[in-house]
């Protein structure tokens, strides 16, 4: 097949959305299809992957991280054209996601939604009220899902929000896959001897962006307590984000120099020997669509605390894989981090769960479901004929 996906995210930009995707790339690539990815250019950045295609982009001014998109060059819409693809796959609802939009209208090829975010839990980087940006954000999305042939979300509390919202297309929940195997072999030693610390001192790990939706002051709190019960305790926190500086701060006032750790970006082939040297993986956040990086540390054998929270309440087996408390109990979270860390026996039975959890979720399952999906959607436009991007809302749906 030939499938064009259209982001407004793509490396060196790190996130979910930007994983999901190179993911679904790999595993398409590696089946044999055809694909282009259309994304905002990142000054200085150069891209490996042959079938990237960079829009000229602005930084965001209210959200550094992220880049608005022109649709310059017209060569690069040009080739979408003459691409010609059997599916147009949008993975966002802004900019380079309405060129795509254009491209598969005049195409007359489907389009497939896929649903990465909860954009209306992130209207805090927006300086309007949240009563005016939260009905735009969800009309915005509305649109662009009930102008697709089908939709996909990332796990089933995301698909019954979207239901919620006013979604009345084909709706299929397809999880981001996770390559298993580049999590696994680790060396515990390497992460423990450039932090000093001995193999006996339990380590709290976190990775993702330091952003306030995701609750890591919270964290620090749990830190801070446990510690009067064990202060060998360590939090390392991989991963940037715009929060880091108020996160280092609040940090300070409760006493956590030299405990919480802020290691900042690192490699995806170095995160395996962080994971390795840890006791357990610790997440607070309630905003996730999937917690693709839950899976990413079940698939090291990394048992989870988390909170019972979108995203967490698939990715992780509660009791099988990992643990999960109600959000914002601090003292529950804090009686069963050190339940985790002191009970030797539990942690490993959750290990071996975890590594049961991650492989149900691997990247070449997920990406045949995908490939179903793309199949289900030309076919159903051949039959239908042009226009088909606003099929039979009753066709294919769960």
């Amino acid at each position: 097949m030939k499938i064009a996906m259209f982001a407004d995210c793509y490396h060196p930009i790190v996130n979910g959305v930007t994983t999901s995707i190179q993911l679904l790339l790999q595993a398409l690539t590696r089946a044999g299809h055809e694909v282009r990815l259309f994304a905002p250019a990142v000054p200085g950045y150069r891209d490996s992957e042959p079938w990237v295609r960079r829009f000229a982009s602005v930084r965001f001014p209210l959200h550094p991280e992220e880049r608005v998109s022109l649709p310059v060059p017209l060569s690069h819409v040009r080739e979408a054209l003459a691409f010609r693809p059997d599916v147009v796959h949008l993975h966002t609802p802004f900019n380079v996601g309405a060129i795509g939009w254009l491209v598969a209208a005049r195409l007359g090829c489907p389009r497939v939604f896929t649903h990465h975010t909860l954009f209306e839990e992130y209207l805090h980087y927006v300086p309007l009220p949240p009563e005016v940006l939260r009905p735009i954000a969800v009309g915005l999305c509305r649109f662009f899902w009930n102008t697709s042939f089908m939709v996909v979300a990332p796990s089933q509390q995301v698909a019954q929000r979207q239901r919620e919202q006013g979604l009345c297309r084909p709706l299929r929940v397809i999880p981001t896959g996770v390559d298993v195997e580049s999590f696994q072999g680790g060396d515990p030693r390497l992460a423990r001897e450039e932090l000093g610390l001995g193999l006996d001192e339990p380590i709290l790990l976190y990775m993702g962006r330091l952003a306030r939706e995701k609750s890591l002051e919270f964290l620090l709190e749990v830190l801070a307590r446990a510690r009067q019960a064990d202060p060998r305790l360590r939090l390392l926190l991989v991963g940037d984000g715009p929060h880091r500086p108020e996160l280092e701060q609040r940090a300070e006032a409760l006493g956590l120099q030299g405990s919480a750790v802020f290691l900042g970006y690192r490699g995806r082939g170095d995160l395996k020997h962080y994971l390795a040297a840890s006791t357990l993986f610790v997440f607070a956040s309630q905003t996730e669509t999937q917690g693709l990086v839950l899976l990413e540390a079940q698939s090291a054998g990394l048992p989870v605390l988390a909170v019972r929270a979108s995203g967490c309440t698939e990715a992780v087996a509660s009791g099988r894989s990992g643990l999960l408390v109600e959000p914002g109990d601090l003292s529950s979270f804090t009686e069963t981090l050190l339940r985790l860390v002191t009970d030797g026996k539990l942690r490993s039975r959750l290990a071996e769960g975890a590594l049961a959890q991650a492989q149900a979720f691997s990247m070449s399952a997920m990406g045949a479901r995908m490939l179903e999906l793309y199949q289900q959607a030309a076919c159903g436009a051949l039959r239908e004929g042009p226009g088909s991007g606003t099929s039979n809302p009753m066709m294919f749906r769960e």
